[in-house]
């Protein structure tokens, strides 16, 4: 997240991220004077909060006083109608909607008017007025207090203000961005994130340049629910369930004109989690037609935040096929299918568009660009850690996700500023991602057609530049239709004669090619004179695409070994794991283990895993691929380069061949199916920590804190009692498998236990 942080003055903050309320300096100025009449604000400052006495939690209710004098005294002024209104509620636990992490307000600001057009029958409190609400749907503001101003006050402020934040934004997908302060004392900062960066302000006494609190919060509470970070081509409502009583949330995306409802809870949500990331959703959804009729069919649905300068996936699919049916066209003799073998292996589009304002706006939906110079924000820790009152979440993806060390895709430093563009697709096959694959049949079968899918996009010119677990999808055998691979995301896929040694890194860190991470070629002939040679720029091509499957079936023979090894011992499971993360790095730029294995060999990489697989070794002879894919370098870097970049000519098919062959010989048609389990189940020590949490450890729970800070523990067994009895009330008709919110960490832990691993698809 560290690489994402940036900061500004409080001017430039509020002058980039609010709407112009009050743009002119007589009229702040004239509301100043205003509130020194009332005796809201003296000669030293906020007289309520200077005369304030007791613990942080009395002395910043006075916020909510502050504000409602702005609030009042702008009215008497100025055309300005409240959408919101800021409540001190000092400990007391959030609601979410979903099941997700709760936190402990400090100072929110929640909507004054929230549409709810079907509220549920079984949940009274959410029809009650959303000024005593908690719910994170309502919130458009969150705050962190202290005060004392130290480095200990900063850190625990910002830890918990990135935490709130991540849980808001995570748990609702009508969401785009969100704004907070932190006050330590009497300095303040202003806080804005978005899926492209963190802006923080630099500190300000907010008594002695009182206007830029009063800026401040007039934009919490006046501004129109666009500028406060909510999606209006998304909306929230319940629906009824077959089979199930009560009913169930729901959401109504936008794309175009056209309108779809979602189904269940999120197919995958993995990179939604982390703040700033691509923040990909998918979901199943009906077609809502006129008259309101659902379609019979139901597609799949993705809603992803793209790089500014991507290009919306059917744009790249059609080029792709159109340049396939030339190549078909113009084969001489033997026919080529080349363009319905890649209908086969590409996903058939229903729509796609990137997001508007409104149906009738041509305005994209883009994340804000950087005031002033991009400068790094000073912070005393960067982290997530909220005074979570539930150990445990619904959407489980995101643990999984950390688990195996994944990073997100919009997480490498070299793209840290780059802006973002909202952007949905409906396409019609429902799959499975590798990560979901039950079998290594399955397996096989599913990377020798996305390798064969890959071949032809070099046939058409493209290279993919984003090949990952997550977008390597598996259609299941259904009637008389095997199985098949479908190669997805082809957002960042350009022509290879448009590369350049100047692109930033795309992917997944875990599944890039090592000489992309590196920006080195690892097979360049020794030159004759290697005093005056100048290295190649580096330029990605189409043999980096093919090295990532590679990386998927390593991933794979790590983290969904066959469940014939769940009794193996626990040391063997434990060097299987910090294999794992020797080899499926999250950093960008690589590391040694992985540049050793691509340019010597497998040895180290079997000696890990042999022991573990026994007399099940012969599955992990995938890994021979590498030989094939090193034969392909080097006969490729020995070849001289024109124009800065190989030919295309210079790319044989034999390499795609070969490993498809040794993909699909794998597992004999006469072998019996081998089915794979997850490695976080296997080893006694192994599981006991995963269920405690281990892929967490940032998140502090309540009964932690507790045991650091005696004093409060009452407070917070109170607050977290308070939590359980609304959440009951919340969310009876919202919890998954039995699982009711207001369970314990006991029940939390059973169900972290028997979670099934979420579909990481298109993360």
């Amino acid at each position: 997240m560290e690489h994402h942080l940036v900061s500004c003055t409080p001017e430039q903050w509020l002058d980039s991220r609010t709407p112009e309320i009050l743009s002119a300096a007589s009229s702040l100025n004239e509301l100043t004077d205003a509130l020194k009449k009332e005796n809201s604000l003296g000669a030293n400052g906020w007289t309520d909060l200077i005369t304030a006495q007791g613990d942080e939690n009395t002395v910043f209710t006075k916020i909510s006083s502050i504000a409602d004098a702005i609030r009042t005294a702008a009215a008497k002024l100025f055309p300005l109608e409240p959408t919101s209104i800021i409540q001190t509620e000092p400990r007391k636990g959030t609601l979410s909607e979903v099941r997700g992490y709760r936190y402990l307000h400090e100072a929110p600001a929640t909507l004054l008017n929230f549409d709810r057009s079907v509220p549920p029958p079984s949940s009274p409190r959410l029809r009650k007025s959303s000024i005593l609400s908690n719910n994170t749907s309502e919130t458009v503001c969150i705050a962190e207090v202290k005060l004392n101003d130290t480095n200990e006050d900063r850190q625990d402020n910002e830890t918990e203000i990135m935490s709130a934040a991540t849980d808001v934004i995570y748990n609702d997908p009508c969401r785009r961005f969100m704004t907070g302060f932190t006050i330590e004392k009497d300095q303040m900062r202003l806080w804005y994130f978005c899926r492209a960066h963190i802006l923080v302000s630099h500190s300000f006494n907010l008594h002695e340049e009182p206007q830029l609190l009063i800026r401040f919060l007039l934009y919490v509470q006046c501004a129109p629910r666009f500028d406060l970070g909510y999606d209006p081509t998304v909306t929230r409502c319940w629906v009824n369930v077959e089979g199930k009583t009560g009913q169930q949330m729901a959401y109504e995306y936008r794309i175009g004109g056209r309108k779809f409802l979602t189904k269940g809870t999120p197919l995958s949500e993995n990179s939604a989690f982390d703040i700033v990331s691509r923040a990909t959703r998918v979901w199943e959804v009906f077609e809502i037609l006129p008259g309101g009729r659902l379609s019979e069919e139901s597609y799949v649905l993705r809603d992803a935040w793209l790089y500014e300068d991507a290009m919306l996936e059917q744009e790249t699919h059609t080029a792709i096929l159109n340049r396939l049916a030339e190549l078909d066209a113009q084969s001489s003799g033997e026919s080529t299918h080349y363009k319905s073998d890649a209908r086969h292996h590409l996903l058939t589009f229903i729509c796609d568009g990137w997001v508007t304002i409104n149906d009738d706006s041509q305005k994209h939906d883009i994340t804000a660009a950087l005031p002033g110079s991009r400068t790094a924000a000073t912070c005393t820790k960067v982290g997530v850690a909220a005074k979570s009152l539930t150990p445990g979440s619904q959407r489980d993806s995101r643990q999984d996700r950390q688990r195996m060390h994944m990073q997100s895709k919009a997480g490498p430093p070299s793209l840290k500023h780059h802006r973002l563009k909202h952007a949905r697709t409906v396409f019609k096959e429902t799959c499975e991602s590798v990560y979901e694959i039950k079998d290594f049949r399955s397996l096989v079968s599913c990377l020798a057609d996305i390798v064969k899918a890959l071949n032809l996009m070099r046939l058409a010119g493209y290279v993919h530049r984003d090949v990952s677990a997550g977008n390597c999808l598996w259609l299941p055998a259904a009637g008389n239709e095997p199985g098949r691979g479908i190669l997805a995301d082809l957002e960042y896929a350009r022509p290879y004669a448009s590369m350049n040694g100047h692109d930033p890194r795309t992917g997944t860190p875990a599944f890039m090619a090592t000489e992309y991470q590196t920006r080195l070629y690892f097979f360049l002939p020794k030159p004759k004179d290697i005093f005056s040679a100048k290295p190649p720029e580096f330029i990605f091509n189409f043999y980096h695409d093919l090295e990532s499957v590679f990386w998927i079936f390593v991933y794979f023979i790590h983290y969904r070994p066959p469940i014939i090894l769940e009794n193996k011992p626990e040391d063997l499971v434990e060097t299987v794991r910090k294999s794992a993360i020797d080899y499926l790095s999250d950093d960008v730029q690589g590391n040694s283990s992985r540049a050793a294995l691509v340019s010597g060999g497998t040895y180290y990489l079997y000696s890990h895993l042999a022991p573990l697989y026994g007399d099940g070794s012969w599955l992990l002879s995938g890994v021979d691929v590498l030989d094939t894919l090193q034969l392909a370098y080097k006969d490729l870097e020995k070849r001289p380069i024109s124009n800065g970049r190989w030919g295309e000519d210079c790319f044989a098919s034999q390499p795609y061949s070969d490993i498809m062959k040794q993909l699909s010989e794998l597992m004999p048609e006469h072998a019996d199916d081998v089915p794979v389990g997850d490695i976080r189940n296997m080893g006694t020590k192994l599981q006991e920590n995963e269920e405690l949490g281990k892929g967490q450890s940032e998140h502090a729970t309540a009964d932690e804190e507790m045991a650091q800070e005696p004093e409060k523990r009452k407070a917070e067994e109170e607050a977290s009692e308070e939590v359980e009895e609304e959440a009951g009330e919340d969310q009876a008709e919202q919890s998954t498998a039995g699982e009711k919110v207001g369970e314990g960490e006991a029940q939390a832990k059973r169900s972290i236990k028997t979670a099934k691993t979420k579909r990481g698809r298109m993360n």
